[in-house]
């Protein structure tokens, strides 16, 4: 009896993951049968691994689900990287798509929690000194250029740079996620890097002449 009860649960779970999936690509305007059968199939076969992953890195079952969500979404706008890929090259790419999807959860829920603790009481200017509040808001205002200049990147350069540094991949992850050499990635990235330094370094020329 118990074994009974145990593959209904699964059933019902995979039930449920099949109704959120279709919603999803639905959602997305994906039409095409091949390509919705191939996304359900990758959720089956890897789903539970993904959850794995992202429990590993996280720690909190709300935050697994959202990574989830999150990782089968990033799989969808990349469905196409899976058409013809291996095993060993699905596993390894969604493994890629998974870890992004946690790290940039991860340190969104950091500043979220570093954004309560600081709205908890009003700085005491005196007790902290003017200099540290001075060079709280120089930490605050980088950080918008930073993002500002990140923003006029073309959209290649653009996703480069955010799956770099702020989805944590390595250059070859990149690689292998977009399709293009590693050595591609890394000139484009020092190119990109340039172009923020130079940026941001005339913003605050501009703002301190």
């Amino acid at each position: 009896m118990p074994p009974v009860c145990y593959n209904a649960g699964r059933e019902q779970i995979r039930k449920e993951g099949l109704h959120l999936l279709t919603a999803m690509l639905t959602a997305c305007g994906i039409e095409d049968a091949d390509e919705r059968e191939l996304v359900q199939q990758l959720f089956f076969t890897y789903g539970r691994q993904v959850k794995a992953l992202a429990r590993h890195i996280l720690h909190n079952e709300q935050d697994v689900e959202d990574a989830m969500h999150d990782t089968f979404l990033k799989i969808i706008r990349y469905r196409k990287k899976f058409t013809d890929a291996d095993p060993t090259e699905t596993k390894r790419l969604i493994v890629i798509l998974t870890k992004s999807v946690c790290f940039n959860l991860y340190r969104r829920k950091k500043r979220e929690c570093d954004l309560f603790a600081a709205e908890d009481g009003e700085p005491d200017l005196q007790s902290a000194g003017e200099i540290d509040a001075i060079e709280a808001f120089l930490a605050h205002e980088s950080a918008a250029r930073l993002r500002d200049a990140i923003n006029t990147l073309p959209a290649p350069a653009r996703e480069i740079v955010l799956l770099k540094y702020y989805g944590d991949l390595s250059n070859t992850e990149i690689a292998a996620l977009l399709g293009i050499p590693a050595s591609t990635v890394g000139t484009i990235l020092w190119r990109s890097l340039k172009k923020i330094k130079e940026r941001t370094e005339a913003y605050f020329c501009d703002n301190n002449g």
